[in-house]
């Protein structure tokens, strides 16, 4: 929870810290500066993979989400975005070299911002994220010895009991060679 009423009733709880880390945000160093001297608690948020997706292969959803898009976002805004998207786009659009290398730059300028990650959420795009943007999107947060949050790729709709831990086994292969932090949600 980021906004102040959550914060105090986390405070009362112990909670020191809320980190957007599955979901992510985009516009990150606009984000952290919204949050100095807004926030009761500490604070963080990875860089958001689908945002990206969403800018990249679905022009349509990207211009019905202006009111979303002018400022930074998190995860709140990021699903009501998703929301509102054409599945014809981001979900199930399997990215090219040229939107591969855009989503890249995008994700490590974020990085460069201040994300603490990336946060990947493959299971709502399970068809559009191939094996090598998955890996690519790893390696982004590995590049600079931060955190992929990943959303397993084939929760919570599995059409086999064999594909969900497969999703997993991705994920988990492409950190142990890329010896790159994981949180696997």
């Amino acid at each position: 929870g980021q906004d102040v009423l959550t914060q105090k009733l986390a405070l009362r709880a112990g909670i020191t810290t809320a980190l957007e880390l599955e979901g992510g945000g985009l516009k990150v160093a606009q984000w952290y500066l919204s949050k100095e001297g807004n926030s009761l608690y500490n604070y963080g948020i990875t860089a958001s993979h689908m945002a990206h997706r969403i800018r990249i292969h679905d022009d349509e959803a990207w211009q019905i989400n202006k009111d979303l898009t002018a400022g930074p976002m998190d995860a709140v805004q990021i699903t009501v975005m998703m929301g509102r998207a054409t599945e014809a786009g981001w979900s199930v659009s399997t990215s090219n070299r040229q939107q591969l290398n855009d989503l890249m730059r995008s994700l490590d300028e974020e990085l460069r911002q201040g994300a603490i990650g990336v946060g990947s959420v493959p299971g709502y795009s399970r068809t559009g994220i191939s094996t090598l943007e998955q890996y690519a999107v790893q390696k982004a947060a590995g590049n600079y010895g931060r955190l992929t949050s990943v959303h397993g790729r084939y929760y919570p709709s599995a059409l086999t009991p064999a594909e969900q831990p497969a999703g997993f086994d991705e994920v988990f292969a492409n950190a142990l060679e890329l010896e790159a932090p994981l949180l696997y949600c």
